[in-house]
């Protein structure tokens, strides 16, 4: 017997058997109840056509009902280093992947990652990495040629990018760093931020992010980050600020002296560590340009069909929840 549902004017559609997408004045049908079985009791039906989440700043949610479900989380790109027409990309965002079965309703949150910002997007200035945990780094940095240190006229500039935000969905509400692990089903990685350098006339290296995602994340590129793990954050190279649970790592403040800045690292389930620009010391020209490197992502134990795998993401995360049957 085929399905059917009441629209708001009271008037009934029939949907056929082998209907997996339904569409009523323009919007796809989610979920039919209909009455059946004993007496008056009722049921949910969801048809087989996921339910996606893209990136809003903010923590989601979505109460599953009685059935098998699958799930999906995409990490968020990390940012783009751009100068003189040419732009090193942000590193991709990882899958994670798993299906659950419901006994009961079960209300699931969602977090999706933001893409890292690059750095044309902050001008020289230090801002946050992606929404959930991408790493930070300041953006521009100017270093000079002279003797003994003397500042006689730029010769390069670095510009690299920001980490980006992991995608995860679990039991609890809140961005990954701040909810407790046990709670946590997915984590899909970000990838990590990318540096670029000039001497504002010609170019002298890229280097892109390293991908999110993987059991590892993937290093960072010239001696940057190390990718995150199942087990800690991946190490820093020197003069960044490591990450942990949640959040890639750091590279912010930067002098001539400290080392110009290195991309951000990607959030995951543990974040990619962060570059830094290696100098000799004031006046002296920048060594490398290392690229900040991706989150690991994450599978909970009590999943089953789960995998994971490195990049393929590029901009925003994304989440996806589909109804298997029951």
């Amino acid at each position: 017997m085929p399905l059917r549902f009441v629209d708001t004017a009271g008037i009934t559609h029939t949907i056929p058997n082998n209907s997996q997408r339904v569409f009523y004045n323009g919007s796809l049908v989610r979920r039919i109840t209909y009455n059946g079985g004993i007496g008056n009791s009722s049921q949910e039906i969801y048809l087989l056509q996921p339910f996606d989440f893209n990136y809003t700043g903010g923590v989601q949610s979505m109460t599953l009902q009685r059935g098998r479900w699958k799930l999906e989380c995409w990490g968020a790109q990390g940012g783009d280093a751009t100068s003189l027409n040419t732009t090193a990309v942000g590193g991709e965002g990882g899958y994670a992947t798993g299906e659950i079965t419901a006994a009961t309703t079960l209300t699931l949150y969602i977090c999706v990652g933001q893409k890292g910002g690059n750095n044309n997007d902050y001008n020289g200035g230090i801002s946050s990495g992606g929404y959930n945990g991408g790493g930070t780094t300041n953006t521009a940095m100017t270093l000079y040629r002279g003797t003994n240190g003397d500042q006689i006229g730029i010769t390069e500039v670095a510009y690299a990018a920001q980490g980006g935000g992991a995608t995860h969905i679990a039991t609890s509400s809140g961005q990954l760093r701040n909810i407790q692990s046990n709670t946590v089903y997915l984590v899909g990685a970000g990838g990590g931020g990318s540096v670029i350098r000039t001497d504002a006339r010609n170019l002298i290296g890229g280097e892109i992010g390293g991908a999110g995602g993987g059991e590892t994340g993937a290093d960072g590129s010239a001696g940057g980050g190390k990718g995150g793990t199942q087990y800690s954050a991946g190490a820093c190279a020197t003069g960044a600020t490591a990450g942990g649970f949640g959040y890639g790592a750091n590279k912010s403040g930067g002098s001539v002296s400290s080392g110009a800045p290195g991309g951000g690292g990607g959030s995951g389930w543990y974040g990619g560590g962060a570059g830094h620009t290696q100098t000799s010391g004031k006046g002296e020209l920048m060594q490398n340009n290392p690229s900040g490197a991706g989150g690991s992502c994450y599978t909970s134990t009590s999943l089953t069909n789960r995998s994971v795998s490195r990049g393929g993401r590029t901009g925003n995360g994304l989440a996806r929840i589909t109804f298997l049957g029951h």
